[in-house]
């Protein structure tokens, strides 16, 4: 391996905990354009820098063709005044991995692979994989990693917050600061089912929706508050955008029993395990999805424990 593969988390511990002050000051151009893509001409450094110290090492025939950005996860900005942090998964025809998954956590998130293909972060020509880093970067390049679209994001967040167009907060506040204002346009995404979009929102709840406390949804616990720990879950339906509550969604049959199974593991992958908790006979389990293993959390419970119990 070249000289610049260091490991992430030095250089996290600089762009996160280096000031005591970091929020994002960088304002977009005037063309009100959201950066929904890299430029080619990033693109095209990031494919040269990863060609030059991953491939040509071990492949010296290779060509910048033979090099691409196989996804895009964000670029993260300081107002340090440090260049772009530009995370990506690449990939070369001359790679060859197994396909065997993997779930490894990064920062405090569960990261499912397909292969051993992996995150890598590109800053001044330098490629580090990723280690982990403020939480507000980790959601959003675990939402990426999950399959969330930024063109949807972009819908989303829209919908939930209203038209917050560049003009209107500026783009590296709306997406890309850890400061409370910027904080406040923050979304966790948890799937989307037949058109359904299932995400959280740290301090807003849209369309009114009133929080639970305690939900027991075909059979699976979900514990709802506003707070940091335990955001709101809703449910927006693509098709003419209103959104729902997690046990409205289910009973008006948008979201089946598998749906809330998959949700709640993904909800745990968010905080970096695999175990949801499930409500059977009276009792409720610890049921880890990964191992299939279930134990006995509490005994003979009251169901009028829950403010909202849908079977």
């Amino acid at each position: 391996m070249s000289k610049k593969i260091f490991t992430y988390g030095i250089i996290l511990m600089i762009m996160f905990f280096g000031s005591c002050d970091s929020k994002i000051t960088e304002e977009p151009d005037d063309s009100n354009d959201w950066d929904l893509k890299l430029s080619e001409e990033v693109e095209l450094q990031i494919r040269q820098d990863y060609l030059k110290d991953h491939v040509l090492p071990r492949f010296p025939q290779a060509t910048i063709e033979d090099v691409w950005v196989e996804k895009y996860y964000g670029t993260y900005l300081l107002s340090s005044g440090v260049n772009p942090f530009v995370v990506v998964m690449m990939n070369s025809k001359h790679n060859e991995y197994e396909n065997e998954s993997s779930k490894i956590n990064i920062g405090d998130k569960l990261f499912n692979f397909e292969n051993e293909n992996r995150i890598l972060v590109w800053h001044e020509g330098n490629i580090y994989q990723l280690e982990g880093g403020s939480s507000t970067y980790m959601s959003r390049i675990f939402n990426y990693h999950l399959g969330l679209d930024m063109e949807l994001e972009k819908c989303l967040i829209e919908s939930v917050f209203g038209d917050t167009t560049p003009s209107d907060y500026g783009l590296y506040d709306v997406f890309y600061g850890n400061s409370i204002e910027a904080w406040r346009y923050h979304i966790s995404y948890y799937g989307t089912y037949r058109g359904c979009v299932v995400i959280t929102n740290d301090l807003r709840q849209p369309g009114g929706l009133v929080p639970t406390e305690l939900d027991c949804i075909a059979g699976v616990i979900f514990i709802i508050e506003p707070s940091l720990e335990y955001p709101i879950i809703s449910v927006w339906k693509e098709e003419d955008g209103s959104f729902y509550s997690l046990p409205m969604a289910y009973k008006q049959g948008l979201l089946t029993r598998e749906d809330i199974m998959n949700i709640a593991h993904i909800r745990s992958m968010h905080m970096g395990h695999e175990v949801i908790r499930l409500f059977e006979n009276g009792n409720i389990y610890n049921y880890d999805v990964g191992t299939a293993e279930k134990h006995l959390l509490f005994e003979d419970v009251d169901i009028n424990n829950f403010r909202t119990y849908v079977e």
